[in-house]
C-alpha cells in the first residue's frame, strides 16, 4: 500500500473514530515507510526484518547486533572497509568512494601521482644507467679493435 493511500485510509478512520496503524512493507521502515532497513540477520544467518518504527535490527541476548558481512551499526547500514580510505568515505563493504578526481584510484583511493613521479624517477635512473653503459661499451670495444690493429 502506498504511502498516499495508507494517509488516506488513516485520515478516513480517524474520522469515524478509528486509530489506524500500518505495518510497513517488508525491508522498509519509518513514519512514512520510506528508509530502507539495513543488513540485519537472524543467528542463522538469513535476513530479517528491522524494527518498523526505528530500523534497529533486533538485539541479541548479549546485546549485540547480528549483521551481514560488511556490515555493522544498530541498523546494520554501517558499511565496513577493511582497507584505510585515506580520508575518503566507505559506501559498502570494502570499497572506497574516491569522490571526483580522477587522480585518486580504489580500492583505497590512493593517489596515482606518487607513483607517476616515481615511475618517472625509475625511468629516468635506467635511461642514464644504459646511457653509461653504452658509452662504457663504445670505449671498451673502440680500445680492444684499435691495440688488434695496431
Amino acid at each position: 500500500m502506498t504511502s498516499y493511500r495508507k494517509t488516506s485510509l488513516a485520515v478516513a478512520l480517524l474520522f469515524c473514530g478509528i486509530a489506524a496503524t500500518f505495518a510497513c512493507e517488508t525491508g522498509m521502515w519509518g513514519e512514512e515507510c520510506t528508509n530502507v532497513c539495513g543488513y540485519c540477520k537472524d543467528g542463522s544467518a538469513h535476513k530479517i526484518d528491522c524494527d518498523s518504527s526505528n530500523g534497529l535490527c533486533p538485539i541479541n541476548v548479549d546485546g549485540t547486533y547480528n549483521c551481514k558481512k560488511g556490515w555493522s551499526g544498530a541498523d546494520c547500514s554501517t558499511p565496513i572497509c577493511k582497507q584505510n580510505c585515506n580520508g575518503h568515505k566507505c559506501i559498502a563493504p570494502d570499497t572506497c568512494f574516491c569522490g571526483e578526481d580522477i587522480n585518486f584510484v580504489t580500492p583505497n583511493c590512493e593517489d596515482i601521482r606518487i607513483r607517476g613521479v616515481i615511475g618517472s624517477g625509475v625511468a629516468v635512473a635506467v635511461i642514464t644507467i644504459m646511457i653509461l653503459f653504452c658509452d662504457f661499451g663504445s670505449r671498451w670495444y673502440k680500445k680492444n679493435h684499435m691495440s688488434k690493429s695496431e
